[in-house]
């Protein structure tokens, strides 16, 4: 699941907002050539900018190739990185030009963007009555807070690191169901596709059915996932690019063809149960912790008790203990066998079932 605002930004609107003097980016009055000034207290209808991917881009995740656009004019202005600032005119169609359209949104940490302009490759910047695309980090002035239209959520896409690898939690009525909801773990929400463009991300507030499918009935690890509205299957895209995930593959194959792993005890194909028994804890085991049957009356070092018959079991040493040290030694135990690092440790093994012997 990615974060990066490159692709969760991506065809949304937002308004910028300056974290340096805290104030909204929009339209210059005062200005005739559509540049932007930072100096709103609120975001005007000016301020607003539609996210996409610009036409030249060669792939879906390239950052350094996205388009703004003014909301505010239904004539699709187009915002430039242009000399005199950052601003949204009609374009004439100069080559020029459209070289200027290209933006770069990176992420600057702490949940801001910076813009990196395509004319020099710079940063764009507050510089005193607009912005200007001249800083060469994006520190101080060159970075905003992007304000969307709604909450942003995460993108799903393929990457080459292990750990980075997300967890899905499948939810299902029937067990031999090939309806699967998948559930993003962390997110409070389901994985679903775009029903315009395809792209999947974890969008869903409630189940969003899509049509699991094994590829063989020998393989239990290489499945496919299909759209329940469109048909189309789940495919990623080359690693190197950690490109998004889309469902727009029509036969199955190739970079639509996943492995299914089992991880971290969250269920992800098939039940398994995957249990351990956590023996000696509410029920005495004399093999399990000889000590636990030593006696330690009247003496601060544990020895054996005198009569090898004697507490054999938990109630006989219960009955050589007396009351107030029972209690003491048993408490001890219970709240030290077994603790919750303990339980955190077996679930993140991939234990998903306990056995907890009890007493009669």
């Amino acid at each position: 699941l990615s974060d990066d605002p490159a692709l969760t930004l991506r065809g949304r609107q937002m308004a910028l907002k300056s974290a340096s003097n805290g104030r909204f980016c929009g339209l210059h009055l005062g200005h005739k050539e559509g540049i932007f000034s930072c100096q709103h207290r609120y975001a005007p209808r000016s301020a607003w900018l539609q996210v996409s991917q610009h036409s030249s881009s060669p792939n879906l995740h390239d950052s350094s190739h996205m388009a703004l656009r003014l909301v505010l004019d239904e004539n699709n202005v187009s915002c430039m990185d242009s000399p005199s600032g950052f601003g949204c005119w009609h374009d004439r169609g100069h080559e020029r030009t459209q070289k200027w359209k290209d933006f770069g949104i990176i992420d600057a940490g702490d949940g801001k963007i910076a813009l990196r302009g395509s004319r020099e490759g710079h940063f764009c910047a507050v510089k005193d009555d607009r912005i200007v695309c001249n800083s060469d980090l994006p520190v101080g002035d060159a970075v905003f807070e992007a304000i969307t239209d709604e909450p942003l959520t995460a993108a799903v896409v393929q990457c080459k690191d292990p750990a980075a690898a997300a967890t899905f939690i499948v939810e299902r009525k029937d067990l031999k169901s090939s309806h699967v909801a998948l559930r993003c773990k962390g997110q409070d929400s389901f994985l679903a596709a775009d029903k315009h463009g395809g792209l999947v991300g974890c969008t869903a507030k409630e189940p969003w059915t899509a049509l699991y499918s094994r590829v063989s009935w020998w393989d239990a690890k290489t499945a496919t996932l299909r759209s329940s509205t469109s048909h189309l299957f789940f495919e990623a895209s080359d690693p190197e690019l950690d490109a998004e995930v889309k469902a727009d593959n029509l036969d199955g194959t190739g970079w639509a063809l996943f492995k299914v792993l089992l991880v971290g005890g969250y269920e992800t194909v098939w039940p398994l149960v995957r249990g351990v028994s956590l023996g000696n804890w509410f029920l005495l085991e004399k093999w399990m912790d000889p000590n636990l049957f030593m006696n330690s009356t009247g003496s601060q070092r544990l020895e054996p008790f005198r009569d090898p018959c004697t507490a054999i079991d938990e109630r006989g040493l219960l009955v050589e203990l007396g009351t107030k040290e029972s209690k003491q030694r048993m408490e001890k135990h219970w709240s030290t066998w077994i603790i919750e690092k303990d339980i955190i440790w077996l679930a993140t093994h991939g234990i998903n079932a306990e056995r907890v012997p009890f007493g009669y």
